[in-house]
C-alpha cells in the first residue's frame, strides 16, 4: 500500500497533480516547439508563454505532456478545465509564491561562486514571508545569461538545486536564456554537458518525488560540521518505513559532517543513494566527507 501523501496542492481544484510521483520541475518562458526536448531531460512544466498562450501553444504543451503556467488571456480563460494549466502567471499575491537569485553570475560580486546558499537564504526568507502557508518555488541558473565571463558549473547547479529542495522549494525553474556572447533563447538545450547534468539532477529529483513530496521530519538529526566556515544542512523523511537523509555542503570548501540519527540503536548500514556505496551507522551515528558544495543523499532502510 502506498504511504498517504498530503499534496500541497490538493486545496486546488486544477491545480498541479496530486499525484506523489509528480513533482514540478520547470522552464522559464520558452517556445512550446521544444517541449518535447525538455521532457527528455525530466522537466514538466512551462512557467510562462510568450504572448500567450495561444491553442497552438496549448496544443505543443498537450502533446508533449508538459503542465503550464500562463497568463490569463482569453484562450487561457477559454481552457478553465484545460488540465495542461495549473497555475496562472500574476503578480499580486499569488497562491504559489517563487523567487529568482544567480549567484555565479547575477549577482553583483566578484567572487559569485562563493555565494550559492543566497539561493536557500531566499527559500527560507519566502517562506517565512508567506507564514509557510504557500507552496515555494525559485529559479535556478543554468546559462551565462548576461555575464561574458562566468557560468555556473553543472555541480554548482545540482548544489543549488538540492540547497533549494532542503531549504523547502517545493517547485525547481530553470532558467534558459542567454544573451551573452549571443542571444540564444533555449540556452540550457544548447549546452550539451549542462543538459545532460540537469536531466541528471531531475531525474533522481523524479525518483524521489514521492519522499520529497512526504512532511518533514523534525529534530530526527543533528550534523556537525569539521570546518565551522562550512555547515552542512540536511533535511529527513519518512517513506514507506525507511529514512531518506538529503545533505549538502553550503559553502565553497571542504568538510566532514557527522550525523546524528534519532532513535537509531546498535549497528546498521545506510545506502549512499546512487553513489554505489554503503556507510556503517552505530548507534545512530555516521561520517561522511563532502567536497565543496557536495550533495549526499541517504536511505536508512526500515530493516
Amino acid at each position: 500500500m502506498e504511504d498517504s501523501i498530503a499534496s500541497p496542492y490538493s486545496q486546488w481544484r486544477n491545480g498541479p497533480p496530486t499525484d506523489p510521483s509528480f513533482f514540478p520541475i520547470g522552464v522559464w518562458l520558452q517556445d512550446p516547439r521544444n517541449a518535447e526536448r525538455y521532457q527528455r531531460i525530466g522537466i514538466n512544466t512551462y512557467v510562462g508563454l510568450w504572448q500567450g498562450p495561444t491553442p497552438d501553444q496549448l496544443t505543443s504543451l498537450d502533446t508533449a505532456g508538459m503542465k503550464v503556467i500562463c497568463a490569463q488571456n482569453e484562450v487561457g480563460l477559454a481552457h478553465l478545465d484545460d488540465p495542461t494549466i495549473i497555475a496562472w502567471m500574476h503578480g499580486d499575491e499569488p497562491d504559489i509564491a517563487s523567487f529568482d537569485v544567480y549567484p555565479v553570475v547575477g549577482i553583483r560580486k566578484p567572487d559569485g561562486e562563493q555565494y550559492l546558499w543566497y539561493v536557500a537564504r531566499g527559500v527560507d526568507r519566502l517562506l517565512e514571508w508567506a507564514d509557510y502557508a504557500k507552496p515555494v518555488w525559485n529559479v535556478i541558473e543554468t546559462t551565462r545569461i548576461n555575464n561574458p565571463d562566468k557560468k555556473a558549473t553543472p555541480h554548482q547547479v545540482r548544489a543549488e538545486v538540492w540547497m533549494s529542495l532542503i531549504h523547502g522549494s517545493l517547485g525547481i525553474v530553470y532558467f534558459a536564456h542567454e544573451w551573452e556572447p549571443k542571444f540564444v533563447e533555449a540556452g540550457l538545450l544548447a549546452d550539451a554537458e549542462m543538459s545532460a547534468a540537469v536531466a541528471a539532477v531531475n531525474h533522481q529529483i523524479l525518483a524521489l518525488a514521492p519522499v520529497l513530496n512526504s512532511p518533514d521530519v523534525a529534530d530526527a538529526v543533528e550534523v556537525s560540521s569539521s570546518a565551522s566556515h562550512v555547515p552542512v544542512d540536511a533535511l529527513v523523511k519518512h517513506y514507506r518505513g525507511d529514512t531518506y537523509i538529503f545533505a549538502v555542503g553550503m559553502r565553497l570548501g571542504a568538510a566532514q559532517a557527522t550525523f546524528q540519527v534519532a532513535g537509531l540503536e546498535g549497528e546498521t548500514r545506510l545506502e549512499v543513494i546512487d553513489e554505489g556505496r554503503e556507510i556503517a551507522v552505530v548507534d545512530g551515528e555516521f561520517i561522511d566527507d563532502f567536497a565543496p558544495y557536495e550533495v549526499h543523499l541517504y536511505r536508512i532502510a526500515s530493516d
